[in-house]
């Protein structure tokens, strides 16, 4: 099974990799991508806000692998 997200907890931020080309183009349609603090191909996402994010994503039928 391919997975279109990984999330990375790392301690006081999660780091989301959008993976798949559908990932990579939800991000672009859902996640104001400007202020955002990018870490390679992942972005920094606060705790208090990875819950709902991963909500939507899986709303929209997208996988997320989660470490």
């Amino acid at each position: 099974m391919s997975i279109d997200f990984r999330v990375q907890n790392e301690g006081s931020i999660f780091l989301v990799e959008p993976v798949s080309q559908a990932a990579k183009t939800w991000t672009a349609e859902h996640v104001q991508l400007e202020g955002w603090q990018w870490f390679g191909p992942s972005f920094a996402v606060e705790h208090g806000y990875i819950g709902c994010l991963c909500e939507g994503i899986m709303a929209d039928n997208l996988t997320i692998e989660g470490t």
